[in-house]
């Protein structure tokens, strides 16, 4: 009987830390996201890393028809900055002294790339969608070697919220999707999205038919959590052709101010 009473106590202390992340209520999850969201961005703030773009333009049957490729260094800050390095748009080496400011063809690649890259915050996402708590799901955080525990939030478009003017609002306000939330940090390490419907860019002649956004983090050897990668692929209808371009960003080679 000893024994009995034993082994089923020994079950209910293992089972406790699941019950535990169960019981934590969504709006106390998204709370404490937003706060530890807050606190990594100022941690974050004046750091350097690198930035690895691809763009490749396709045809309709998956064929690459275009690919152009930019390596950037950018610091995180409210109004982030870029730059390149005078050995050429390719050289992954940071330089002090020896940088340059993108040109107007990079810069519209750069920013053409990063034009989603604050959607990944919760403080963008939880005013203007519906958030639905999911099972808890493990998933791997970076190169690391484990998984982690993470709770599991997805969203879609709130009813009645007001058209934006801006054709980037509108496109993030019909995302639908799922966010990835650290257990032990209240950090979002991944997130997966796409178009809940088609979105009117310009009138009728101009619409995103489909937007797929995947944002993926990595934890840093101080505990920081800061991006790691963005991919995204879209078509857009123009006229009476198709538009579609995949986007890659690789983030990489932090390093504190």
């Amino acid at each position: 009987m000893r024994l009995f009473l034993f082994i089923v106590s020994v079950g209910v202390i293992a089972l406790l830390p699941c019950v535990e992340a169960r019981a934590i209520t969504l709006d106390e999850i998204v709370r404490r996201t937003l706060e530890a969201e807050k606190q990594n961005a100022k941690k974050l703030d004046g750091w350097r890393y690198r930035q690895d773009i691809t763009v490749e333009k396709i045809d309709k049957g998956d064929t690459v028809k275009n690919t152009e490729k930019l390596t950037v260094w950018a610091t995180c800050s409210t109004n982030i900055t870029y730059q390149v390095s005078n050995d050429g748009v390719g050289s992954g080496t940071f330089v002090a002294g020896k940088m340059r400011q993108p040109t107007a063809s990079e810069q519209k690649t750069v920013k053409t790339a990063n034009i989603f890259k604050e959607s990944f915050q919760l403080s963008d996402l939880a005013p203007r969608f519906l958030l639905e708590r999911q099972p808890d799901e493990s998933v791997r955080v970076g190169k690391e070697k484990f998984d982690s525990r993470c709770y599991v939030i997805s969203f879609q478009p709130k009813p009645g919220v007001p058209t934006p003017a801006s054709r980037k609002e509108k496109v993030i306000n019909a995302l639908q999707g799922k966010l990835w939330i650290l257990q032990d940090s209240f950090t979002i390490a991944q997130m997966k999205s796409s178009l809940h419907h088609p979105v009117s860019l310009a009138w009728f002649m101009v619409t995103m038919k489909d937007l797929n956004l995947a944002f993926q983090s990595q934890r840093l050897p101080n505990q920081l959590l800061a991006p790691a990668s963005i991919n995204m692929s879209y078509t857009v209808r123009a006229g009476f052709s198709n538009i579609r371009q995949r986007q890659q960003i690789g983030m990489s080679q932090f390093s504190a101010p």
